[in-house]
């Protein structure tokens, strides 16, 4: 199960950046974690950055600065739990990347941005870009563990889910078998199991007053 970075945030320090604003009336506050500055130099393919917020559900996307603007498809994952946002980026060469935050401030499905990092990163080698799932509306209300990639062989996977809300059930969706995973014992927020997966698209879907939400997306290819 991939490592969990909200388990114990840091405390943000004295030099930690930070992000105050009204936004069309709407206030808004951001404390960067980790790193605590904007600007970030990273030697390695991928880096997880955390930060505070007082916003609703957060989005985040990564653009190849030196590749015309260039948007890396799926090339982050922005998690969040308790007003701390996790996101996971992975740089496929060397360069300037931007990482731009935006926020549903009103719940209504519309996105402003409320700010952005900028990373140089002189990685040792060129690998070929990492899919993180697509996340969704929903998908604030769910943390995925396993798998944390966009791309998964068509087999046997396991998946483990964190509910942050009161939900009837979770459930995987690959062709036309609907697998609903199984609460944890002992952790009734958790919902895991072993899913066969077909080729093709994924979903990971949130089963709220008997209604499905999609709240991730993957690919099983071969």
């Amino acid at each position: 199960m991939a490592a969990d970075p909200l388990a114990h945030p840091p405390e943000p320090d004295e030099s930690a950046s930070g992000v105050e604003a009204d936004i069309d009336g709407t206030p808004v506050r951001l404390i960067l974690l980790d790193p605590p500055t904007e600007a970030v130099t990273t030697d390695k393919n991928e880096m997880t950055l955390l930060l505070a917020h007082s916003a609703g559900h957060l989005t985040a996307s990564l653009t190849a600065l030196e590749e015309e603007n260039r948007v890396v498809d799926r090339g982050c994952l922005l998690q969040s739990r308790n007003n701390v946002a996790s996101i996971a980026a992975h740089f496929p060469g060397s360069g300037e990347y931007r990482l731009a935050v935006s926020a549903d401030l009103l719940g209504d499905g519309v996105y402003t941005q409320v700010m952005e990092y900028f990373i140089t990163a002189t990685v040792p080698q060129r690998e070929p870009p990492r899919e993180f799932p697509a996340t969704f509306l929903q998908s604030h209300n769910c943390y995925i563990y396993t798998p944390q990639s966009g791309r998964v062989a068509p087999t046997w996977t396991p998946f483990v889910v964190e509910a942050l809300a009161e939900l009837v059930g979770v459930a995987v969706l690959s062709g036309d078998d609907l697998v609903y995973l199984q609460q944890r014992p002992g952790h009734p927020t958790h919902w895991v199991g072993r899913v066969r997966l077909q080729p093709g698209p994924v979903k990971v879907s949130s089963n709220i007053d008997r209604t499905h939400f999609e709240v991730f997306g993957l690919q099983a290819v071969e």
